[in-house]
């Protein structure tokens, strides 16, 4: 019989392959997530970062937090080896640092049951996505800068459609969403606390 090698699954949402999480991966996010048909399949798994087989709003959100954390995402689906918005110890994000994280995460499932998106027809997914960041910021998992700089990111990228930018190629194009996350979340989060 012949051995054959093991081969790990692709890291969730880390699409350079650098082994960290952070802005070079956005624009390699983008390009799979604006045209999914024609990414290859092992960019197609990296993007699908909940793992539920589909390129979504979900994997966007997952893969976001992924890269402001620099951890491996969060997932609202099955997951495998995903972490628990990837907390040690101290709050990154700008709380008070020290805090007890598994306290911290446990406010989190508790707003998400009392407040779940069925109940708000009324906003779209980027303005309960923004609701859901300032509870994020109200419990001390990021800060309100990071909150304030991802409603700004949701307002730039609603604003500058892709078919705004027909002259921009795709890497053009992931590279302009790119820049604009790095000046409204990624540079928010550096700036922080």
């Amino acid at each position: 019989m012949d051995a054959y090698p093991m081969i790990a699954p692709p890291q969730k949402g880390e699409m350079n392959t650098d082994g960290s999480y952070n802005s070079s991966d956005t624009p390699l996010f983008y390009a799979v997530y604006n045209d999914p048909g024609n990414a290859s399949r092992i960019d197609y798994c990296r993007a699908d970062v909940d793992g539920d087989g589909y390129i979504s709003s979900k994997d966007e959100y997952s893969f976001l937090q992924a890269v402001m954390w620099h951890r491996n995402p969060v997932c609202y689906v099955l997951c495998a080896g995903a972490e628990v918005l990837g907390m040690d110890g101290a709050s990154r994000a700008g709380g008070e640092g020290g805090a007890d994280p598994e306290a911290m995460l446990a406010q989190l499932p508790s707003w998400d049951a009392g407040n779940p998106r069925s109940a708000y027809p009324e906003l779209s997914d980027d303005q309960y996505q923004s609701m859901r960041y300032h509870e994020m910021a109200d419990i001390g998992l990021i800060s309100i800068d990071v909150a304030n700089g991802m409603d700004s990111f949701l307002a730039w990228r609603t604003a500058n459609p892709r078919a705004g930018y027909p002259e921009l190629s795709a890497v053009e194009w992931c590279q302009l969403v790119a820049a604009a996350y790095q000046t409204y979340v990624a540079s928010a989060e550096e700036n922080g606390p």
